[in-house]
C-alpha cells in the first residue's frame, strides 16, 4: 500500500511539473523579468501585434538576457533590435507568409499535386539539379 501511494504521488508531481511548462512566455516573463523591463517588452509586443509578429519570441530573448545576467539598460535596446529585424523579415516575405509554405509537411506530401511540386510559393520554380555537372536550373 505504502508502495502504491509513493508511485502516486511520484505521478502527480510529475504531471504538476509539466503543466507549470506550458506557461506561455509572457507570463514566465511577468513572473521573471524586474517590472520596468517587462512593462518595456509589452509595449514592443503590441506594437509589433499589429504587424502580426508574435510576442512569444520577444519573450523569450528578454528571458534569455535575463539569464545571461544583461544589465537591464542594455536588454530593451537590443529586444528592439531583435523586433526591427522580425518586422524586416515580415516584410521581405509579405503577408502571404504568415503559415509556413508546407505546413509541415513533405513537398512530396500527396496534398500538393504534380503542379505545385514544381513550383515554389514563395520563390518561383524550383531549381533542378543537373547530377552530371552539380548546377541547379529551373525546370
Amino acid at each position: 500500500m505504502r508502495r502504491i501511494a509513493l508511485t502516486l504521488l511520484f505521478v502527480v508531481a510529475l504531471a504538476a511539473n509539466g503543466l507549470t511548462a506550458q506557461e506561455s512566455a509572457r507570463a514566465r516573463a511577468q513572473r521573471t523579468l524586474p517590472p520596468d523591463v517587462f512593462a518595456g517588452v509589452a509595449a514592443l509586443a503590441n506594437e509589433m501585434a499589429d504587424l502580426d509578429i508574435p510576442d512569444g519570441p520577444l519573450f523569450n530573448k528578454a528571458l534569455e538576457g535575463t539569464a545571461k545576467r544583461v544589465p537591464a539598460e542594455r536588454l530593451l535596446p537590443a529586444i528592439r533590435a531583435y523586433a526591427d529585424r522580425l518586422g524586416q523579415a515580415r516584410t521581405a516575405f509579405g503577408p502571404a507568409a504568415s503559415v509556413p509554405h508546407s505546413c509541415g509537411r513533405s513537398r512530396r506530401h500527396p496534398a500538393w499535386g504534380p503542379e505545385r511540386r514544381t513550383q515554389s510559393p514563395t520563390f518561383g520554380p524550383t531549381p533542378v539539379a543537373d547530377r552530371r555537372t552539380g548546377s541547379r536550373r529551373a525546370p
